[in-house]
């Protein structure tokens, strides 16, 4: 039998149930919805039961017929205009039968070729489990498999060599249909409650992330921060203002993937907040999860004002996380979990940089920048260390990010350059305005199942 499964493991991260009220679904509607799709789940013909898979099944179809999408457009390559107005005609007219799955594993649902069926697996029957939205999302990925869209082999992460990815986002197939849904529901929909808002987003982020090999059109951006306040997504050569309605204060954006941030406030007296580019809306709290966000956010105000700076390195061998916590600097290394301090010769410093920062062909370097514009090499090699004054490879400095093959960078002043045959030029497009922020990129070349992805992970609630 030759099956494609809908694979997402719950233990990614929390699905959060929002089960409704116990009411009566009206008898008219579970009939018409039964005209057209064989309910075979198990369960009774009781649909006054929210813990009735059959209720749930209804429900679902339900709460897709009553979407107003009527939002904010979902910006390309996250809409692929697959799905019609009326996400019911597609799923109906693909998908004849629900039955139980038999077949699970950890996936939550699966098709059978040439075989109108979707079965639905336990996790999925479960509102204890799954909220009505990750039903939807899972459903019309379902019923995109029928259409002849299998997976392939996922080419890193946890599940590498394993078929459950798709190549790309542009291919059109079951994730780029699940990415749709949860970016629609998460963006677009007007009518649905703010906490399954928010659970559709993270879905969409997390399909992004980890089930797409190759998320084509996507360019790698940072986010820059004018004196004013206001601020702009960056992809090397133009400015889009950030359109949510709030204005940032001055901080530092640390990228959480490359779609999302997580806002670190230089005065420290607000809480983080992440933002997202798929959502440019609105921005969000971030919870007091992974070891850093619980320390930050417990701390008082004078230990928070120690953070200066955190950075994320890797190599062939390790992967780094480290903060720079006055003038101590705190290294996590992965994937042996050991923790170093560095109590380095270079005074009042105030940025780390990595090696592809700087050029460098060691990867397990980190480089501290100080008040005088020196730069000390920091080398990491398993438990031990060993700090280096050498020639500042950017004078004058402050700020970088790696845009593809490109280097952009902030002076003192605020002025924005790019690197150009190895020396750093002003940008004549942009020499009479001044930014206070630059974010490293958001496109980040980290193993996923490191340490260090477990943490970027762990900041979003």
């Amino acid at each position: 039998m030759n099956t494609v499964l809908s694979f997402i493991l719950f233990t990614l991260f929390s699905c959060t149930s929002f089960a409704q009220e116990s009411t009566c679904l009206k008898a008219r509607d579970v009939e018409r919805i039964q005209k057209k799709i064989k309910i075979s789940l198990q369960g009774t013909d009781n649909y006054c039961d929210p813990n009735n898979p059959k209720y749930t099944f209804v429900n679902a179809i339900l709460f897709i017929e009553g979407l107003d999408l009527k939002g904010p457009i979902v910006p390309s390559p996250w809409n692929q205009d697959i799905l019609p107005s009326r996400w019911q005609d597609y799923f109906f007219s693909r998908i004849k039968e629900v039955r139980n799955g038999s077949n699970c594993g950890p996936a939550m649902a699966y098709v059978v070729w040439n075989n109108p069926a979707m079965y639905l697996c336990p996790v999925m029957q479960d509102s204890a489990y799954s909220s009505v939205t990750t039903l939807v999302g899972t459903m019309m990925h379902e019923a995109r498999h029928v259409d002849g869209y299998g997976h392939e082999k996922c080419e890193e992460g946890q599940y590498k060599g394993q078929r459950f990815c798709d190549k790309a986002i542009t291919d059109k197939g079951s994730y780029a249909v699940s990415i749709e849904v949860f970016s629609k529901l998460a963006v677009s929909a007007r009518n649905i409650h703010p906490s399954l808002k928010q659970l559709s987003l993270d879905w969409a982020l997390l399909y992004t992330d980890q089930f797409i090999n190759k998320f084509t059109n996507v360019k790698p951006i940072a986010l820059l921060q004018e004196d004013s306040g206001n601020t702009y997504i960056f992809d090397g050569s133009q400015l889009s203002p950030v359109a949510t309605k709030s204005i940032f204060p001055e901080g530092q954006f640390l990228p959480r993937n490359s779609l999302e941030w997580v806002f670190l406030p230089k005065n420290h007296t607000h809480n983080p907040v992440r933002y997202s580019v798929l959502d440019t809306a609105q921005i969000s709290p971030v919870e007091p999860q992974g070891s850093f966000m619980q320390d930050y956010l417990k701390s008082p105000l004078e230990d928070r004002r120690q953070y200066k700076d955190v950075v994320y390195g890797s190599s062939t061998e390790y992967q780094l996380f480290v903060q720079l916590k006055g003038n101590t600097l705190l290294v996590e290394n992965s994937p042996i979990e050991v923790n170093i301090k560095v109590n380095g010769p270079w005074g009042e410093a105030i940025r780390l940089f990595t090696a592809q920062d700087y050029n460098a062909t060691a990867k397990n370097r980190i480089y501290v920048l100080n008040e005088k514009d020196e730069v000390f090499r920091v080398e990491i090699e398993s438990n031990t260390y060993k700090v280096t004054k050498i020639e500042n490879p950017a004078p004058g400095i402050v700020a970088i990010t790696n845009l593809g093959a490109n280097k952009y960078g902030l002076n003192r002043n605020g002025q924005l350059f790019k690197r150009v045959d190895g020396r750093y030029t002003l940008m004549k497009d942009f020499k009479d305005r001044r930014f206070k922020s630059l974010s490293r990129s958001g496109e980040m070349d980290l193993p996923r199942g490191s340490l260090v992805h477990k943490y970027l992970e762990s900041l979003k609630p």
